[in-house]
């Protein structure tokens, strides 16, 4: 396969299969850097930080092929490009929880942004300033920052970059409410193990798995992918275990409301449609959908619950995903239960 070839597939298969993605990235890197096309190996590192961002044991790995896109991007004179790629380094950075180095280059893609006018680019490097000052513990910082980028955000119209924000400014805002920050993981290492969905659920019978991911960061895409990867295994796995799928804005009216509210979260939405198909295509699963008002903290819809066990990394089809899995929760705020 061409190197042409083996950078569309990964691009086609970062979002389902990030480790063949990578595989085809790799072989894309080697093949332009025996050439010596900088400006297509510069593409295809940052298609396998791309892909190594996804996956738990490969962030460093993504750290390293970011940094040397952006050298690239900086010799070929290419600004835009160039932010972009020190922005991957610097989520790959805060997510081996490297976070003076996430910092610093995070600063480094905002300076860019300015630079070469790209909004949508300083908007980005910000809510990663911000995240990575939540992680230091920086709650004031973080908050000043995400409130900038969610501004730039709005001026731009941009929904997807909105909600990522939103969501990021509730953790500040529930850290700040309880006074302390978010808990700072681990660094992640190489020899990270990988649990099978079924050797995560087997310790215990479970009462229901709360599929929670639409409450965190993150884009639709990404939500309804994990989840029909999710359930595939599940299905394979022969468990009957119900599977709680919370959401947050979808029906966008509290239950005894009769006038519905003019917020409504469409990725919420999405992710509806999709738990209905399931239902029909996967009728030996139970599924039921929850979904809370708007307004509602992430950190209030599980108070009550029990947390039974926390998986790193539960892997469905070498696909890496953290899950939670809780006992059936007291959920306060309900807008409607389907």
């Amino acid at each position: 396969m061409g190197a042409q070839a083996q950078m569309q597939v990964a691009r086609i298969a970062t979002k389902t299969n990030p480790r063949q993605a990578s595989m085809a990235a790799s072989a894309a890197v080697q093949y332009y850097r025996d050439v010596g096309d900088k400006r297509c190996l510069a593409a295809a590192l940052r298609e396998l930080a791309t892909a190594g961002l996804s996956i738990p044991t490969q962030t460093i790995d993504a750290a390293v092929a970011a940094h040397e896109a952006s050298a690239l991007y900086g010799a070929l004179g290419n600004k835009t490009e160039q932010g972009r790629a020190l922005h991957q380094e610097g989520s790959a950075l805060l997510k081996g929880n490297q976070l003076d180095e996430a910092l610093a280059v995070a600063e480094q893609a905002r300076e860019i942004a300015n630079e070469t006018g790209s909004k949508e680019d300083e908007a980005r490097a910000l809510s990663l300033i911000g995240s990575t000052c939540l992680h230091k513990q920086e709650t004031h910082e973080a908050l000043l920052q995400l409130k900038v980028a969610l501004r730039t955000y709005k001026d731009l119209n941009h929904a997807e970059g909105m909600n990522s924000v939103r969501h990021t400014l509730e953790k500040v805002q529930e850290a700040t409410r309880v006074g302390f920050a978010a808990p700072v993981p681990p660094p992640l290492t190489y020899d990270a193990p990988i649990v099978s969905l079924n050797a995560a659920l087997a310790p215990k019978a479970y009462n229901s798995i709360i599929w929670a991911q639409a409450l965190h960061d993150g884009i639709m895409t990404q939500w309804n992918v994990d989840f029909c990867i999710f359930i595939v295994e599940l299905a394979k796995a022969d468990r009957k275990t119900p599977i709680v799928v919370v959401s947050r804005g979808a029906y966008s009216r509290q239950m005894g409301e009769i006038a519905p509210s003019t917020q409504t979260d469409f990725s919420a939405i999405s992710l509806w449609g999709v738990v209905r198909t399931a239902r029909m295509e996967f009728p030996m699963l139970n599924f039921f959908l929850l979904d809370v008002s708007i307004q509602t903290l992430a950190a209030d819809i599980c108070r009550g619950t029990t947390m039974l066990q926390f998986v790193p990394e539960i892997i469905a089809n070498s696909h890496g995903v953290s899950k939670v899995v809780y006992e059936l929760p007291v959920v306060a705020r309900v807008s409607n239960v389907k």
